[in-house]
C-alpha cells in the first residue's frame, strides 16, 4: 500500500526523525495494517509501542512518528504498510444452544468463532452421547438448519472451527425432539397375580402417548363392576404387600395426558394362605326363625398335628358382620338363624403367630321360608241380616320361628268378601252383613311375606 505523506526533519545531532501520514480511507477500518520499515545502514525505533501494528480500526488520518540513528552515515529508510491481518487459530465466541422442537418442525444451530484468517465452519453430531462424532454432509455454514425427526432425539451437535493456524471445537447442544401429540394407546397391560398372604405384589403396565400420559391405578372388589382410584399409585408399576382383603380383587391402570385416555384390561389378584378354613352348618337348609350353628375348622401345617388353639373367626353374610368367635380346639362356631332366602357364608381367621391369616371358600347355605296355617273361627250358623264376624290367625309352623306379616283375603264361594291385614301377633278380624240365605264356604287366604309362605283355611256358615 503507498504511504500518503512521510515527512523528514533535517538531521540533528545524527538523528533523522520521519513522521507518516496514513490516508483516511473506510478500507482501513475493519483489517489491522500494520507499519513495516526497512532502516539500512542504521536504527530505526518508533516513538509508540504501538506503532508497529498502527492504524486498523479507523478512517481518520493516523499520524506515526519515529526516528533513524546513526553516527557514520544516515540510513536508507523505507515505509510500507501491509494489510494482511495477522496468522490467529480460531476461537469460539459464540457457541450452539441446546434446542427443543416438536417432530416435523424445522430448527436452527448457530455458533460463531474469531480467527484469521477467517476459519472454515464443519458441524457434526453424536448420537452415541458425545463419544463420538461425524460430520454432518453440507453442514458448513455458521447456521446448521433442518427438519427435525425422531431420530434426532437425544443427539449432540456441534460446529469445528479450522484455519491455517489451528482449530476450534465449540461445546455440544443437545437436540430434544418430541413426538407430535398422541393420545395413549396400551401396550402392555397388568398380568394375573397370585401371593401368598403377607407376600409382596407388583403389577406393572405400560402405554404410548405424546406427550408422556401420566397413570392412575384403580381397583374392584365387586368384580369389576365398579372401580376406585388407588391413592399414591400413580407409577407405571404398582406393589403391595398382599391381604386377605385383596383376594379376588382386580386392578387396572388408566393413562391420560392432553390428547385422551386409554384404560388397560383389568388384572386379577389372588391372595392364597397356608392357612385353611373350611365352613359347614348344623343345619343344611334351614327354614326363617331357625336357628343353625356354622362352624368353622382352622388347619395349619405350621402347628404339625396339633390343633389351632387360638385367634378369632369373623363369619360373614356376603358382605355383612355375621358373629365372631374364638378357635378352640381348632373350631370356631356361631349360633345363628338367617332370613328367607340365599346366602353366601365365608369365615374369616385373623391369625395367631405362626398360624398366617386365611379365608374360606363361599359356604352357600339357603334359607327356605317358614311354613304357616291359617286358624279361622267364625259363626257357624247366623241370622241374615246381622253381622258376622271372622277372626284369623296365621301360625308359623315349626321349627321355623317369627309373626308372619302381610293380609288375608276372605272369600265367599268365588266371591271376595275382603281383605284385611295382620297385626303385630299375626291376628286380623273380618265382619260382614252381606250373606243371603243359605249355607256359605268361606276361605281365608293368607298371601305370605318374604319370610313366610301362603297358607289358607275354609268353614262353612249357615245364613237361615
Amino acid at each position: 500500500m503507498p504511504i500518503a505523506n512521510v515527512t523528514q526533519t533535517p538531521s540533528i545531532g545524527g538523528e533523522t526523525q520521519y513522521q507518516i501520514q496514513i490516508p483516511p480511507t473506510s478500507m482501513y477500518a475493519s483489517h489491522a495494517y500494520r507499519l513495516s520499515v526497512t532502516a539500512v545502514g542504521g536504527n530505526f525505533e518508533w516513538d509508540t509501542s504501538s506503532a508497529g501494528g498502527c492504524c486498523g480500526g479507523s478512517t481518520g488520518t493516523n499520524w506515526v512518528r519515529g526516528r533513524a540513528q546513526s553516527y557514520l552515515a544516515m540510513p536508507n529508510v523505507s515505509f510500507s504498510l501491509d494489510n494482511s491481518s495477522t496468522p490467529a487459530a480460531p476461537l469460539v465466541t459464540s457457541p450452539p444452544a441446546n434446542t427443543s422442537v416438536t417432530v416435523g418442525q424445522s430448527f436452527s444451530f448457530v455458533a460463531a468463532a474469531s480467527g484469521s484468517p477467517a476459519p472454515t465452519v464443519q458441524w457434526q453430531v453424536s448420537t452415541d452421547g458425545g463419544a463420538t462424532y461425524s460430520d454432518i454432509a453440507g453442514a458448513t455454514a455458521t447456521t446448521y438448519s433442518g427438519i427435525a425427526t425422531l431420530a434426532d432425539n437425544a443427539s449432540q451437535v456441534r460446529a469445528v472451527f479450522t484455519n491455517g493456524s489451528g482449530s476450534a471445537i465449540t461445546s455440544a447442544a443437545t437436540f430434544t425432539v418430541t413426538p407430535a401429540p398422541a393420545a395413549p394407546l396400551v401396550i402392555s397391560p397388568p398380568a394375573n397375580t397370585s401371593v401368598t398372604v403377607g407376600q409382596s405384589f407388583s403389577f406393572v403396565a405400560a402405554a404410548s402417548g405424546s406427550p408422556t400420559p401420566t397413570v392412575q391405578w384403580q381397583v374392584s372388589t365387586d368384580g369389576g363392576a365398579t372401580y376406585s382410584d388407588i391413592v399414591g399409585a400413580t407409577a407405571t408399576t404398582y406393589s403391595g404387600v398382599a391381604t386377605l382383603a385383596d383376594n379376588a380383587s382386580q386392578v387396572r391402570a388408566v393413562f391420560t395426558n392432553g390428547s385422551g385416555s386409554a384404560i388397560t384390561s383389568a388384572a386379577a389378584l389372588t391372595v392364597t394362605s397356608t392357612t385353611s378354613v373350611m365352613v359347614t352348618s348344623t343345619v343344611l337348609a334351614p327354614k326363617f326363625g331357625q336357628q343353625t350353628k356354622l362352624i368353622a375348622t382352622v388347619t395349619s401345617p405350621t402347628t404339625g398335628t396339633k390343633k389351632v388353639t387360638a385367634g378369632t373367626v369373623s363369619f360373614f353374610d356376603g358382605a355383612v358382620p355375621v358373629a365372631s368367635a374364638t378357635v378352640k380346639a381348632g373350631k370356631a362356631s356361631v349360633t345363628v338363624a338367617f332370613a328367607a332366602g340365599s346366602h353366601g357364608i365365608t369365615a374369616v381367621f385373623g391369625g395367631s403367630g405362626a398360624v398366617l391369616t386365611a379365608q374360606s371358600t363361599l359356604f352357600a347355605l339357603p334359607v327356605g321360608q317358614a311354613g304357616t296355617s291359617v286358624v279361622m273361627s267364625g259363626p257357624l250358623k247366623e241370622k241374615a241380616g246381622l253381622p258376622a264376624t271372622f277372626a284369623v290367625t296365621v301360625v308359623t309352623a315349626a321349627p321355623a320361628k317369627g309373626v308372619a306379616t302381610g293380609t288375608v283375603t276372605l272369600q265367599d264361594g268365588a266371591a271376595i268378601l275382603g281383605t284385611v291385614s295382620l297385626d303385630a301377633t299375626g291376628k286380623a278380624t273380618f265382619t260382614t252383613i252381606a250373606f243371603a240365605v243359605g249355607v256359605h264356604t268361606i276361605t281365608a287366604t293368607y298371601g305370605g311375606d318374604p319370610n313366610h309362605g301362603t297358607s289358607s283355611a275354609s268353614r262353612a256358615t249357615t245364613i237361615s
